[in-house]
């Protein structure tokens, strides 16, 4: 659901004694994208923007969880979290650039997903 929730062990022995918390409350920036296989998804911005500086929202998913999410703007790594989900701003010139977000985790590689964005 895009919420970072809790695991610890409850003791601290490494014993059977596990302690869950569920985050049920907030509001994921960017709702991710189904997690049976690695997948980056752009929320914002659209096709079109009117102002050179916007805002991106963009998350990522996979069945074994999201390691960093990478945020490329004009062929140039412009973000990175190390989360599932990504809000930052973005100034990008007048004109066409490609806008690719990318989702990294441990084990299966990357995935990415780009869109052409029209700065006016």
């Amino acid at each position: 659901d895009g919420r970072h929730d809790f695991i610890q062990d409850g003791d601290g022995l490494g014993e059977s004694d596990l302690e869950v918390g569920l985050n049920q409350n907030g509001t994921p920036t960017c709702a991710p994208p189904p997690s049976n296989v690695l997948q980056a998804k752009l929320c914002t911005p659209g096709a079109t923007t009117s102002s050179t500086t916007f805002t991106v929202k963009a998350s990522g998913n996979s069945p074994v969880g999201i390691k960093r999410l990478e945020l490329w703007g004009g062929g140039t790594k412009r973000a990175q979290t190390l989360n599932d989900q990504l809000l930052t701003t973005l100034t990008l010139s007048v004109g066409t650039h490609q806008v690719t977000v990318v989702a990294v985790d441990q084990y299966i590689g990357i995935a990415k997903t780009t869109r052409s964005v029209n700065v006016q």
